[in-house]
C-alpha cells in the first residue's frame, strides 16, 4: 500500500507541470491518502490560521489556511510540495519563538505550487 501511495504522490508532482491541478482537488487527495498531518494552529500569525504537514515516503506537502473574507477554507488555502522534514520542523521552532508569518515566508513560502 506504502509503494501504491508513493507511486501515486510521484505521478502527482511530477505530472503537474504537464497538467493544471485544481488546489480542491490536490487537497481532497493529500487529505485522503495521507493519514495523521502534523498541524499548527498559527494563533499568533496575521495572515495564517493553520498549517497542516503530510509526509509522504519521498517528499512533504503543506497545505496553509489564510485568514480571509471568503469562509470557503478550500478557497483560503494553498499548496506548498517539497517541503523537508527538516524544513517542517524549523518551521515550526522559528514560529513559536518569532511568529509563524516570518517563518512561513522563510521556510514554506518558495514551494508554492500555483493551482487553480
Amino acid at each position: 500500500m506504502k509503494k501504491l501511495l508513493f507511486l501515486i504522490l510521484i505521478g502527482v508532482s511530477c505530472n503537474i507541470a504537464a497538467q493544471k491541478w485544481s488546489c480542491g482537488k490536490l487537497i481532497n487527495f493529500l487529505q485522503r491518502n495521507i493519514p495523521n498531518p502534523d498541524r499548527v494552529e498559527t494563533l499568533n500569525s496575521n495572515t495564517l490560521v493553520k498549517v497542516e504537514f503530510f509526509l509522504s515516503i519521498e517528499s512533504g506537502y503543506v497545505i496553509a489556511y489564510f485568514k480571509k473574507k471568503s469562509s470557503d477554507k478550500i478557497k483560503n488555502a494553498k499548496i506548498y510540495f517539497w517541503i523537508t522534514r527538516d524544513g517542517w520542523d524549523e518551521f515550526k521552532l522559528d514560529g513559536m519563538q518569532n511568529g509563524y508569518d516570518k517563518a512561513f515566508s522563510t521556510y514554506i513560502e518558495k514551494y508554492k505550487y500555483d493551482c487553480e
